[in-house]
């Protein structure tokens, strides 16, 4: 299934979040019919999906005590803190202001980078050999927050020759460097939705 979010500045945090959270609900409700399991579900998100994709895997406050209900996450060269002193000292852009507000001594607790805790899905973390630093700390950040959290890798990958959007363009095509690793991630994934 394929679905996308409501945007900014309109929706403020967490609507892209909790529209996850819509198709994932729909989903465990639905996905019986169409033959799928629904404690096999997972999420993947690129660039800002991949944000929101963790802002409802990893923030209690979003998904709420039942949990994020899904087996695993993929996340593709999301932004998983709007602001961190210890990357960049610049200051939010406007479509960071526009989704999360003004205050930015708030980005902290809205940002997934910070909710990062044990008992979360497995989760698969790739990014682009040419994302832009705004969206290339954020991975390295990831990376660390759930090393730390798990004392083990995740799945990650790096990818060469590619910018911030080829590779998710690329999935299912003849010069895809991505999707048989995706694939096999979910298909090597044990245990049930959380």
């Amino acid at each position: 299934m394929n679905a996308t979010y409501r945007l900014a500045p309109a929706n403020k945090w967490p609507s892209g979040a909790e529209d996850v959270g819509s198709v994932v609900a729909w989903l465990r409700a639905n996905i019986a019919q169409h033959g799928g399991d629904p404690e096999r579900i997972f999420v993947m998100g690129q660039s800002a999906g991949g944000t929101h994709v963790a802002t409802w895997v990893f923030m209690d406050k979003v998904h709420g005590a039942k949990g994020p209900g899904v087996a695993g996450a993929l996340l593709l060269s999301g932004v998983y803190s709007a602001v961190d002193p210890g990357y960049t000292t610049a200051a939010p852009g406007a479509n960071q202001v526009a989704y999360y507000g003004e205050d930015v001594a708030k980005y902290p607790d809205m940002s997934p980078l910070y909710h990062v805790k044990a008992g979360h899905p497995p989760v698969f973390l790739a990014v682009a050999e040419y994302d832009p630093y705004p969206l290339a700390w954020p991975s390295s950040a990831m990376l660390a927050a759930l090393i730390k959290c798990d004392r083990a890798m995740p799945r990650f990958q790096v990818l060469p020759d590619h910018n911030h959007v080829s590779p998710a363009m690329q999935i299912n095509s003849s010069v895809d460097t991505l999707g048989p690793s995706l694939l096999d991630f979910v298909l090597n994934t044990g245990g049930s939705a959380k």
